[in-house]
């Protein structure tokens, strides 16, 4: 196992953090732990993550703690249909099961945002789509970059006892 990579969301590491939480979603995506260790001071909202494996630490705050109690594959996923995406949001807090993004501007801004990349100016077209985004938490913004949480599923999430072998 490789060493554990210290990751810091403070707005000066804004661009490590927003590429370590691509890195962590595409891990987490193919249900693959990758060891890291999180100051989560400057994340207004950790739960925001908990759908991404979670940090190791020795001396576990309750916030680590939670994630790592709540932590299971599939709870922020999207899957794709054509010309639209439906987002199933199970992390703790979220306000909604399944979110639909049917109109082509959210489903571009969702799918812009896979890799970091700077959030829009407000006058710009994509503006009002990345809000909704980001209300909804399904962007992580840090320092002016914002990078997409939602992963697609590569593995079924489905406990044992409904494939009949529980």
């Amino acid at each position: 196992m490789s060493e554990a990579r210290r990751v810091s969301f403070a707005a000066d590491r804004a661009q490590e953090a927003v590429e370590f939480v691509r890195s962590l979603r595409e891990h987490t995506a193919h249900a693959r732990s990758l060891p890291w260790r999180a100051d989560l001071s400057r994340l207004p909202a950790p739960r925001i993550l908990f759908h991404l494996s979670p940090p190791i630490e020795a001396d576990q705050s309750a916030t680590v703690r939670t994630w790592r109690a709540t932590y299971r594959y599939g709870l922020l996923h999207y899957r794709r249909g054509p010309g639209f995406l439906i987002v199933r949001d199970f992390r703790p807090g979220a306000t909604r099961d399944e979110i639909v993004l049917d109109r082509p501007e959210s489903v571009s801004a969702l799918e812009h945002f896979a890799d970091p990349h700077p959030l829009p100016a407000a006058d710009d077209p994509s503006y009002p789509s990345v809000q909704n985004l980001l209300a909804d938490g399904m962007l992580l913004a840090v320092g002016g970059l914002a990078v997409a949480l939602p992963y697609r599923l590569h593995r079924l999430p489905l406990p044992i006892e409904v494939l009949g072998h529980g």
